[in-house]
């Protein structure tokens, strides 16, 4: 189970369907193949290896799915940068997962001056027109990548590393999440089934594609030959229109991007029907606010909780149980974060281990596939966090008597 199968089936069972929009770039899957192909001898050529680290700091578009492939094929490690951190933040994470090759856009082509201060990175990769001085131009990767007869494809197992993705960082440095192919691959099948993808699915990468809450849907959707279509961040506006314009059916937005598009002064003038399925987690949905939503929307909300370190998802509040105007228990439903997924197991458990009784409060535990292998070079913090197999979230819940869970605080 690894990313690059998931990869070949969509280009074997539906290699001329549309894979990529993005700006005025549309790629089927057969060219989307070509291109991680090429994208990956182009990284070989640079002197990436199997179990090196590419990191990516730049907003959603194509070449950012490319670089999750292209890494999955050759061997390589991602590490995804949060473009909400400081310059600092970003060198030590640089410095720490000792990556090779650092990849940048235009927007934060600025981070990648002073590279004494990030020794490991030997080229920097970048993405846009005019490329800087001491930089490669991405396309030139692709290209060099192209006219290599060589294949750099690995196969890879279960347990090898996939992706870095750095979490945390409130009460000192970031801590690395390993994620496996299983992992994230396993997460993917929950992910097919839980929430309702399919082949004919058109997903809007709408939240940035650094985090765990895009990056969870994109290898079920690239197995099911689905469509990724890309806004560079989010903006209302642009949500709105991309909606509109491509027809998308599914997206994932947390409660405050919610929030500013469903009180768009212009939101009652777009065409939004195409929309089958829109999942919302990350922090608290006001409930008034969903009830709004689902009055103007309809049944399309899917509350989905998990974390980065169990690749993500746990949870799921599907849209049948979102009723806004029913019984005052299925009202009361809104303000959970469902049940266990089918191929995950959730449990809330008291100090001594034990499940909780309706209304008692617990911790969320969870144990499957998608829990990562560990904290990139940190054993300790790994054995405080997965015991006897069990991933210790540090979020603090009840359940009811039918097993919806609430999540009520934070133990750390």
């Amino acid at each position: 189970m690894n990313i690059a199968q998931g990869l070949a089936h969509a280009k074997k069972a539906f290699g001329t369907h549309q894979a990529v929009v993005c700006g005025e770039t549309r790629y089927t899957w057969e060219d989307f193949d070509q291109r991680t192909d090429a994208l990956a001898r182009g990284l070989a050529a640079l002197g990436m290896e199997r179990g090196d680290r590419v990191a990516v700091l730049m907003l959603n578009c194509h070449c950012y799915l490319e670089l999750y492939y292209a890494c999955a094929r050759m061997g390589a490690v991602i590490v995804p940068l949060n473009i909400r951190l400081a310059r600092p933040e970003i060198v030590y994470i640089l410095n720490d997962s000792e990556s090779k090759i650092l990849v940048v856009d235009k927007t934060f082509s600025p981070y990648a001056t002073g590279r004494d201060t990030f020794p490991t990175v030997e080229n920097v990769v970048y993405i846009g027109d005019e490329t800087p001085e001491g930089m490669i131009n991405y396309e030139d990767v692709v290209s060099k990548g192209s006219h290599m007869q060589e294949s750099v494809d690995q196969e890879m197992d279960d347990e090898d590393l996939a992706g870095l993705f750095y979490t945390g960082g409130t009460t000192g440095h970031a801590k690395g999440v390993m994620l496996t192919h299983r992992n994230v691959m396993s997460n993917a099948m929950n992910s097919i089934i839980a929430l309702n993808f399919s082949s004919r699915s058109k997903w809007l990468h709408a939240a940035p594609m650094f985090h765990l809450a895009d990056v969870g849907a994109i290898f079920a959707l690239t197995m099911l030959g689905a469509c990724h279509v890309f806004i560079p961040m989010f903006n209302s506006v642009h949500v709105l229109q991309a909606i509109q314009n491509e027809k998308v059916t599914a997206t994932v937005l947390v409660p405050t991007m919610v929030n500013a598009v469903l009180n768009h002064s212009d939101v009652d003038n777009y065409n939004l029907s195409s929309l089958q399925g829109l999942v919302y987690g990350a922090s608290p949905m006001p409930v008034e606010l969903l009830k709004k939503g689902l009055q103007k929307w309809g049944q399309i909300f899917i509350q989905g909780y998990g974390m980065t370190e169990t690749s993500p998802l746990l949870t799921v509040l599907p849209s049948w149980d979102h009723i806004p105007d029913s019984t005052p228990e299925q009202v009361r439903r809104l303000s959970s974060c469902g049940k266990e997924i089918l191929g995950v197991e959730v449990r809330v458990v008291n100090a001594e281990g034990e499940d909780v009784k309706p209304g008692e409060i617990g911790e969320i535990i969870a144990r499957g596939p998608n829990v990562m292998k560990g904290y990139w070079r940190m054993p300790e913090a790994t054995a405080a966090a997965i015991i006897d197999g069990w991933m210790h979230t540090g979020d603090l819940a009840t359940v009811d008597d039918e097993n919806f869970i609430y999540i009520v605080d934070r133990a750390k």
